[in-house]
């Protein structure tokens, strides 16, 4: 099989991956528990690996594509928090699963966003260059979000702990090592066969990735919250694409 075969085939291979993650799940639920520690690894690999695909002029000119940014901070950050808000109106007695839903539904992956943009023939490459920008904002507006929604009597207490080791260990660190492979690639032949290697990973890293979170004993029980979160960001994604493109 070659790479293109591969890229082709990977929504299948996704697939088997979910099913061998949730039969793990079920079956060695104490394997499961113990490959907590291996979810920050594996989401960094993936992310290496996506980054390395792309030429890093990309991430300049993708910022520069005023239209795609405005649609896509537009969906992200205006229209999904509103669509959140109304959605949760009817749990706010409840602060758990409140906080629960927030977090899944205003913060989404941007890891998988990036894989699915390509699956779905979307434009991956400036989905790929706007990541860095996409976590940093989730980072910036998120308490701002959680405040405005829980409100000022909550008694729950959001650490920002965990969303900057977020951004420095899944996206900074990275994307740094990829910029210095790529740089290293056009001066070392060793780099460069590294590089090429590293060209057949983001399908196997992903399918990594799945099998990995799957096994987790919350994944399954958050089925539910990330299919209305898949609702809810098409929904917000075509609301904004439909406002960008009127003006």
């Amino acid at each position: 099989m070659d790479r293109e075969q591969l890229e082709t085939n990977q929504i299948p291979i996704y697939f088997v991956a979910v099913i061998v993650a949730a039969l793990g799940g079920l079956l060695a639920p104490n394997a499961s528990e113990a490959l907590g520690s291996t979810v920050t690894p594996t989401i960094a690999v993936l992310m290496y690996a996506m980054f390395l695909q792309i030429p890093f002029l990309d991430l300049r000119n993708g910022l520069a594509n005023k239209r795609f940014m405005a649609a896509l901070l537009t969906a992200n950050f205006v229209a999904i928090p509103l669509l959140v808000w109304a959605l949760t109106m009817g749990i706010t007695n409840h602060p758990a699963i409140l906080v629960g839903a927030l977090l899944v539904l205003l913060t989404p992956c941007i890891d998988y966003v990036v894989v699915f943009t390509h699956i779905g023939k979307g434009d991956s490459k400036l989905t790929l260059a706007a990541t860095p920008l996409l976590l940093l904002m989730q980072l910036v507006l998120l308490p701002v979000y959680l405040t405005f929604m829980l409100g000022n009597d909550s008694t729950v207490v959001i650490s920002i702990g965990p969303f900057v080791e977020a951004f420095v260990m899944l996206i900074a660190l990275p994307l740094v090592l990829a910029v210095a492979t790529a740089a290293g690639a056009k001066r070392s032949r060793i780099v460069e066969s590294w590089n090429n290697a590293w060209a057949w990973m983001p399908v196997p890293a992903m399918a990594a990735v799945l099998v990995v979170m799957g096994r987790l004993p919350w994944a399954l029980g958050s089925v539910s919250l990330h299919v209305v979160g898949s609702l809810v960001m098409t929904a917000a994604g075509l609301l904004s694409y439909q406002i960008i493109n009127t003006r």
